[in-house]
């Protein structure tokens, strides 16, 4: 695995090369800081003919990154995303989308303008602007069921009064389903002390979900903590 440098700090960085089968794997972190600085890593492979099943989760699993995105190109405008954890597929990542658009602009296959993806999610739209920032079209959002707030803050490390008293922690999907748990006080995102055993349970019982803990800002800023109860992230 080699290393690709890139001295602009883009939103999106492209950080490593791979293969697999003789399939290139680009990495790309999606959301990094304008000092280059954190993002999300999703891999991109990209093929003019559909990749089965088996390969895409096999190379998903070597990869070994929260998400692997398979772009296929068909008619027009139009682009086949699918994406892949190591252990399954899902029907829709954020990162791994934009990583995945990115990608196509810097590699000059795409010029700016309307495009649309063909996921598990069904079609979205994607705007590429002329700056090269990319827009994404998501789901309208789905609230699920009320979690159990005893048991997620006692996986957490916390009392009950850390959470905001005006929202539920709760399913929530724009796309993909995770369970949203509200915090009263950004300074406990630092606090947070994961008990990997309660929140396996926890998020066993439930499907599987995972966690987003989120403080509940004034303004329109938003930072959180993820938690893959299977990937122990």
């Amino acid at each position: 695995m080699a290393i690709i440098t890139n001295d602009s700090h883009n939103e999106y960085l492209p950080i490593k090369y791979a293969e697999f089968m003789n399939i290139p794997v680009i990495v790309y972190k999606a959301f990094v800081s304008d000092k280059g600085r954190g993002g999300n890593p999703a891999g991109i492979i990209f093929s003019e003919s559909p990749c089965s099943q088996i390969v895409m989760q096999s190379a998903a699993r070597e990869s070994g990154f929260p998400e692997t995105v398979f772009i296929t190109p068909l008619e027009g405008s139009r682009y086949r995303l699918r994406f892949f954890t190591p252990r399954q597929e899902v029907p829709l990542c954020g990162h791994a989308t934009i990583a995945a658009w990115t990608w196509l602009s810097h590699e000059k296959k795409l010029t700016p303008g309307c495009y649309t993806q063909d996921t598990e999610r069904g079609p979205l739209a994607i705007e590429i602007t002329e700056e090269g920032e990319i827009f994404m079209e998501q789901p309208l959002p789905f609230f699920g069921a009320v979690a159990d707030e005893e048991k997620v803050v006692a996986s957490l490390g916390f009392l009950r009064e850390a959470l905001h008293p005006a929202y539920p922690v709760q399913l929530v999907s724009t796309g993909l389903p995770d369970i949203l748990v509200p915090l009263s006080d950004i300074s406990l995102l630092d606090k947070i002390k994961p008990d990997f055993k309660k929140i396996e349970d926890f998020c066993r019982a439930d499907n599987d979900h995972d966690l987003y803990i989120v403080p509940c800002l004034a303004n329109s800023s938003f930072l959180k903590r993820y938690i893959d109860d299977l990937e122990n992230l």
